[in-house]
Order: structure tokens, then C-alpha cells, then sequence
């Protein structure tokens, strides 16, 4: 059954009946004794983020203002939305699935108003730290979910990145989705080994031209176990370099997908000095002739059209070579 969307900020979904969890954030401009960790902060029991709803002042060191709730149109948090249908659409998911259950969670009454005057937002303080779970089947859970969101004190996962959230150190990511893709990638690495040891011992060169074309430099001469250990580097490290990896065997399984293969790592070789040659915008030519706007392109090109055949000849087969 399709789960309920309770709110959405800054693009991060948030669905009923979810669990959500907090890591820390990734920072490699970090003192260099946490960049091994890749994080803000060393990570340490007790150690979290606390902080309270925004007060939204009329003007800067002003005591008048609102509370930034985001459960009214004149939130501040809304400031930027021009769309009228998508700030009522906001609003009212705000109001119906965390103000209102909030409110009768806390016995009813105006409790969740953004007056200035509303103590309940004065001494009400949220926190945020690593390992942290949000079940949104419980109501205070999702509205600490929301306010650390709404507050900037959680990165959404994939947005590690942004200026606006600056002054998070923690990320906040769904259980389910972040499972869901390690599956997938134990699956492509799963495919990869088997590919790669297969090919490996049957077909050496195919495999050398595979991993030149992702960008691992390699010999004829290379060992074995050398080979091995850059590519279990890269299936664990990259996985655009994994998917990239297991559509080129795919690929290579074809005609053309082979020649392209081998075009681009004789190309490379030939560059620059050896035939291969490119002009001042960028082009590149073999023996005078464009070939295409980069190596790779050049190499679909030279494999897939006939009046490449030559050309194509010519570096696959070696027969004119200087």
C-alpha cells in the first residue's frame, strides 16, 4: 500500500509510517584528524545538535516578529515560494499531519500558535545527533523531523553540498530507501566479479580495454592481482564507475561495442604525437581527418560509421600503422 506524504522540505519526502535515521555528515575540509572519518565532528556519545524553533524578527535585532512555524501563509519559511496553490498546498500539509495530531497529542488548546508571546515555543527545544531514529507512526518523532528540517539542523541526504545547510553536521536518510540501494549495489557488484573473472582469464584484452575506457589506467603487462585489486577498489568506491563498468561488458558483447572499446585505447595511445592529433577548440583528427569533440565520441564514431571504415581498419588491425 502507498505510504501517506506528511511534508516535503527542501525536496526530502517525508512519508507516515517511516523510519528515518541520522548520520554525520560528510565534511573533507574538516581538521585533518576527522577528514580519515569524512565528517564535522569527532563522533561521540552525547554529542548532538539542540536548538528550538525560529523566531522570524521584523527586522534585524527586533524582539517583534512570528514564530517560523511554517504552519500559516506568512511564515518566513515560505518567503521565497511565488506559487500561491504550492505555499496553500505546503501550509495544509504542515496543519493537517504535524500541527494538528502535535496539538492534540499536547491536550488541545492554542498551544502551536507563531505569536511572539507563545511560551510553549520559548522553552521548546529539539535535538538532533548521530544514530538518531524517527519513526513518523509517532508523533513527536515526525515533528522533530520537521522542525529539523524546517530549521536547516538535517542535511536531506544528496544535498551534502548545499549552502543552505551550512551549519548542519548530521544527515538524515530513509532506512528503507538507503537498504534498498545497498541491495541493488551488492547486485552489481555481485555481476561485476563474475563478469570480470571470467573475462579476466579468457579474454585479458577485452577486460584491459573495458577498464581503460572507465578511466583505469592499465598495461599488457600487468599482474594478475594488481588488476584485481584496482577493480575491487573501484566496484567499492564508485558506483558510477560500477554501473559504467557492467553496461560496457554488456556492450562489449557486440561487434561494434568491442571495436569502440578498442578504438578508444588505441586512440589514447596514439595521443598526441602518433597520428592522433586535436585543434585549438577541442576537435580532435586522426591523420587530418575530425574524428569527433572528444576520444570517446570519436571512438563511437569511428566504430559505427562506414565512412570511419578505414580509419577504423587502421587501428583495430594495425595495417597502417607508422
Amino acid at each position: 500500500m502507498k505510504k501517506k506524504l506528511l511534508f516535503e522540505i527542501d525536496g526530502f519526502e517525508v512519508y507516515d509510517n517511516t523510519v528515518y535515521t541520522v548520520k554525520d555528515k560528510p565534511d573533507y575540509d574538516a581538521p585533518s584528524g576527522f577528514v580519515d572519518r569524512g565528517i564535522t565532528r569527532l563522533p561521540s556519545d552525547g554529542v548532538d545538535d539542540t536548538f528550538t524553533c525560529n523566531f522570524a524578527s521584523i527586522e534585524p535585532g527586533s524582539s517583534d516578529g512570528l514564530w517560523d512555524t511554517g504552519f500559516y501563509e506568512g511564515s518566513r519559511c515560505y518567503s521565497k515560494i511565488t506559487d500561491r496553490a504550492l505555499r496553500e498546498a505546503k501550509v495544509k500539509n504542515a496543519v493537517e499531519n504535524v500541527m494538528e495530531p502535535y496539538n492534540l497529542n499536547l491536550g488541545g488548546g492554542d498551544r502551536l500558535g507563531q505569536s511572539k508571546d507563545n511560551d510553549f515555543w520559548d522553552t521548546k527545544f529539539f535535538r538532533v545527533y548521530t544514530g538518531q531514529v524517527f519513526n513518523t507512526a509517532v508523533i513527536q518523532d515526525r515533528v522533530s523531523l520537521y522542525f529539523a528540517l524546517l530549521t536547516g539542523h538535517l542535511t536531506p541526504e544528496g544535498q551534502e553540498g548545499n549552502s543552505r545547510f551550512k551549519k548542519s553536521t548530521y544527515v538524515v536518510l530513509d532506512i528503507n530507501k538507503n537498504m534498498k540501494r545497498k541491495e541493488e549495489k551488492a547486485l552489481l557488484q555481485f555481476e561485476a566479479i563474475s563478469s570480470f573473472m571470467g573475462i579476466l582469464k579468457a579474454d585479458k584484452n577485452r577486460m584491459l580495454s573495458v577498464l581503460d575506457y572507465i578511466g583505469i589506467t592499465t598495461s599488457e603487462d600487468i599482474k594478475e592481482s594488481t588488476l584485481m585489486g584496482m577493480f575491487k577498489q573501484m566496484i567499492e568506491e564508485d558506483e558510477s564507475k560500477l554501473k559504467l563498468y557492467n553496461n560496457l561488458i554488456e556492450e562489449s558483447e557486440t561487434q561494434e561495442g568491442r571495436a569502440k572499446l578498442e578504438i578508444y585505447r588505441e586512440l589514447r595511445s596514439r595521443f598526441p604525437g602518433k597520428g592522433v592529433t586535436r585543434s585549438s577548440n577541442g576537435v580532435y583528427f586522426y591523420k587530418d581527418e575530425e574524428i569527433g569533440g572528444d576520444l570517446k565520441t570519436a571512438a563511437s564514431n569511428i566504430a559505427t560509421q562506414k565512412h570511419f571504415e578505414e580509419i577504423k581498419k587502421d587501428l583495430i588491425l594495425g595495417e597502417d600503422e607508422d
